[in-house]
């Protein structure tokens, strides 16, 4: 998959393997540290995942942990699951500052976009937080609208976001 359209370095997005969760770590700890303060420390601790939650998840049979790669390096993740209902559910999702508004967000959402095609699932959801305005642009960019569904998430409030897959489209 290659970021951007201005001819820019190719992006691979593939799973994630054990090997990766220290990369995976060092990806969530620099793209959150900037909103630490707006975080509390349990949601902060619960966003940054230590290396031995990732490998949990990595090795969990029903969540799928993505990476993505730009010259050879971990620059973005992503976990997903697959809801009741027929529904992708975006766990996570986090790009290195340095590399942010590259493309490499868009090549992520591609992927899990492809995914939840393959898997005839209709929707694709997430939860975000208010102060992730770059995060929030990317997403309703790439189609995705506010429910009006909100929940506190360890003290802080989240909305969810939701869109359809092209399923339908597909037959």
């Amino acid at each position: 998959m290659e970021a951007g359209s201005s001819g820019q370095s190719e992006v691979n997005v593939r799973g994630a393997n054990p090997a990766d969760c220290r990369e995976i770590h060092h990806v969530l700890l620099e793209s959150f540290e900037p909103y630490r303060k707006v975080y509390t420390k349990e949601a902060y601790d619960e966003t940054v995942l230590s290396s031995d939650k990732i490998e949990k998840r990595i090795t969990d049979p029903e969540t799928e942990v993505l990476v993505a790669l730009h010259k050879n390096e971990i620059v973005g993740t992503a976990t997903i699951n697959i809801q009741v209902g027929d529904d992708l559910y975006i766990r996570s999702m986090a790009v290195k500052p340095d590399t942010q508004g590259k493309g490499i967000g868009r090549c992520i959402l591609e992927e899990i976009q492809e995914i939840a095609v393959q898997r005839q699932c209709k929707t694709i959801s997430l939860e975000c937080y208010e102060p992730l305005k770059n995060a929030v642009r990317l997403y309703e960019r790439f189609g995705f609208r506010r429910t009006g569904e909100k929940r506190a998430y360890h003290g802080v409030e989240i909305f969810e976001m939701k869109k359809e897959t092209k399923q339908g489209l597909i037959k």
